[in-house]
């Protein structure tokens, strides 16, 4: 929509390195020995839209195979990657790459209840389930964001994100002892993974875009219950809780110990207070939960009507 192009050169391409370190990656601070990449490309367009277009991309690299299934639908930017990887490799490292048009601008990683600006020195670092790659043009700010539900390390270097997805090492092995590829030794991460990520495009930062509000929804995903047709008790459409935020969240909800109430855990997204009501379709009481930056609350909803809707600590207190 922008008319940007977000991406420099070839994206989603998997990377091997050199890794032999040992197990826990003591001493490592990147992975910068590049050995190859995956290639012998086979491209199927399976579903050609225009409600959704849908592409498997199939590549090789030496016993292993990446099966990427890309798929674009028409009311909406973003591109999901379904991945299905059979790893045969030892003593390397598997990533993948997406080199932006960024080559420089903000690196935002998701840590727990939270997040964390870091430079693009292609440290390996870790980070939650999204990462976001923001700058300026002359046409205002923008940005690409990536979301994932499987890995925890990334390296980001002159605008190349990247996601480091497994790393195949002797099991157990601890620095100085040494490994050679004939040692009969158990090899980590062998074999079939599975997984899925999102690249998300937008205007603005990550905190207009709501980028931390979509990973939540991509990895959350609602349940869906097929049933047969009847005519039902409830109209609809209807909202059973309100919490009308634009930066804040609730992450749980659950029974209290004492399973004498409800239990909503809030969090504060993008670090700045805010005050968002809470409210409830079977109930008239409302409740106002107001957050500072990165603030987690628990609130505690009674399920004894007349009894009053009160903030508590972590333990319920």
């Amino acid at each position: 929509k922008s008319g940007r192009e977000l991406l420099a050169a070839q994206a989603g391409c998997g990377v091997v390195l050199n890794d032999w370190d040992d197990t826990w990656g003591h001493r490592i601070v990147s992975y910068d020995q590049e050995i190859g990449r995956f290639g012998k490309a086979d491209v199927r367009l399976v579903e050609p839209g225009p409600e959704r277009g849908r592409i498997i991309i199939g590549s090789q690299f030496g016993a292993s195979t990446l099966t990427q299934e890309f798929s674009l639908s028409g009311y909406s930017s973003e591109l999901a990657c379904r991945v299905t990887l059979d790893w045969k490799e030892k003593a390397r490292v598997f990533q993948l790459s997406f080199p932006t048009a960024l080559k420089d601008g903000k690196l935002t990683y998701s840590i727990p209840y939270g997040f964390i600006q870091r430079p693009m020195n292609g440290e390996e670092e870790p980070g939650g389930n999204w990462l976001d790659l923001s700058g300026k043009d002359g046409k205002g700010e923008f940005g690409l964001a990536l979301i994932n539900n499987f890995a925890c390390g990334y390296q980001v270097k002159q605008g190349d994100m990247r996601i480091t997805v497994l790393h195949s090492t002797a099991w157990s092995h601890h620095n100085p002892e040494v490994v050679y590829p004939t040692d009969h030794v158990r090899w980590m991460e062998q074999g079939l993974h599975e997984f899925t990520y999102l690249l998300m495009p937008h205007d603005g930062d990550w905190r207009s875009a709501r980028v931390s509000q979509r990973a939540i929804g991509y990895l959350q995903s609602p349940q869906i219950l097929l049933t047969t047709q009847h005519e039902g008790n409830w109209p609809p459409m209807q909202s059973l809780i309100s919490f009308p935020a634009k930066s804040a969240a609730i992450t749980s909800i659950k029974m209290a110990e004492d399973e004498k109430a409800l239990v909503f855990r809030c969090v504060e997204l993008h670090g700045a207070p805010c005050s968002i009501p809470l409210s409830f379709a079977a109930s008239p009481a409302g409740y106002t939960v107001d957050l500072q930056p990165a603030e987690i609350k628990t609130v505690r909803v009674p399920l004894t009507p007349g009894d009053p809707i009160r903030t508590v600590n972590l333990l319920e207190q």
